[in-house]
């Protein structure tokens, strides 16, 4: 039993897995275990997409628009601006309205896994930025 990967572990590798299966490899996913206290904020502010079809919206993504070094996601460090939210825990807010997903983060408390899905040509761009930054 001691050579087991944790269940933990795996857990992560199935949620890696299930949302690259989705999204495919121009995305890494991200995973982002925190504690929200009962008054806590996570200091992140979401923009709203929405997929429009007929004049009418018919599901959409969020994404993290601003992250605010000292909050609770920003002290962590894994996540990022432009990140897609996928997931909290066991439930799949990709593809539901701003107003859901808004709702549902601010109302989650306590242990949270946070599944977010990140573009990799985003992630070459910025490590372009700090390359170029350095030579200077």
């Amino acid at each position: 039993m001691q050579n087991c990967p944790s269940l933990h572990v795996i857990s992560e590798q199935f949620l890696r897995q299930k949302w690259l299966s989705i999204f495919g490899n121009k995305y890494d996913i991200y995973i982002s275990d925190i504690y929200k206290p009962d008054n806590g904020c996570f200091g992140i502010s979401l923009k709203g997409i929405a997929n429009i079809a007929d004049d009418r919206e018919i599901g959409g993504f969020d994404c993290i628009n601003i992250l605010l070094p000292d909050g609770i996601i920003g002290k962590e460090g894994i996540l990022k601006p432009g990140d897609i939210i996928l997931q909290v825990n066991d439930e799949i807010l990709f593809g539901k309205n701003h107003v859901y997903i808004v709702a549902r983060l601010q109302a989650i408390k306590h242990q949270i896994k946070l599944v977010c899905a990140r573009h990799k040509i985003e992630q070459l761009a910025s490590a372009g930025h700090l390359t170029q930054a350095m030579e200077k």
